[in-house]
């Protein structure tokens, strides 16, 4: 056979295979594609029943502490998000997080228990950030990371309700120094601690901070 038919002949089974093969490699794109997308196609809503908010003399106490209301602000969204919204934003997300926690100035929440909650829930956002990069994620373990971030902003209100109920109770009772360190402790089961209180106060205020005492006692004690 002529050396030009040979070549043509090449060329053309060459020519031929390699199309077969860019057609298979077409077919398969779309699902590679699809795969690595995973939860960004996924469109349904997440729902979280709310949370703790704050009491309007805890509000009026944290008013210049703007990356915490900036937070709440970018939380309400989540409270009703797709999966791949909440992804979308976890890295903005993450970031306020980051934010909120380096901007506390707060004397009065700037102990143990307060940055144990900012630092739980900074974690948690930055968990979901990570999220956004795993091509294997479900939607359902999106689901419960946004209700883990919600959880954990819900526990820091409470934690920040206590504070301010403990120094609103201070003020409006005008409590005795002696029995506000026994509050601060948490030890009023102690059977030798016997508080001192104002007696020109009426008896029914004694009973109303009998009644607060074990409510804050369990908000302190929450997620510690």
């Amino acid at each position: 056979m002529h050396t030009t038919a040979k070549y043509f002949i090449y060329s053309l089974f060459t020519g031929i295979g390699f199309l077969l093969l860019s057609c298979d490699n077409s077919k398969n794109k779309p699902a590679a594609t699809k795969e690595k997308s995973g939860i960004v196609q996924d469109h349904s809503k997440i729902t979280h029943r709310g949370g703790e908010k704050l009491k309007a003399f805890a509000k009026k106490e944290i008013l210049t502490w703007k990356a915490y209301w900036d937070m709440d602000a970018f939380l309400k969204n989540y409270h009703a998000i797709s999966g791949s919204e909440a992804l979308s934003n976890a890295k903005e997300l993450s970031s306020l997080a980051q934010k909120m926690k380096d901007s506390l100035k707060i004397p009065l929440l700037k102990t143990p228990d307060v940055l144990t909650r900012i630092n739980i829930l900074q974690n948690e956002c930055l968990r979901l950030n990570d999220m956004a990069e795993i091509t294997a994620i479900t939607p359902e373990e999106v689901k419960y990371e946004v209700h883990h971030i919600l959880d954990a902003f819900s526990a820091l209100n409470a934690k920040i309700n206590a504070v301010y109920t403990l120094r609103h109770l201070e003020n409006e009772l005008e409590l005795d120094p002696d029995f506000t360190k026994v509050l601060q402790r948490d030890s009023l089961e102690k059977k030798d601690v016997k508080p001192v209180i104002n007696h020109k106060k009426p008896t029914h205020t004694i009973r109303k901070i009998q009644k607060i005492i074990p409510k804050l006692k369990h908000k302190n004690h929450a997620f510690d």
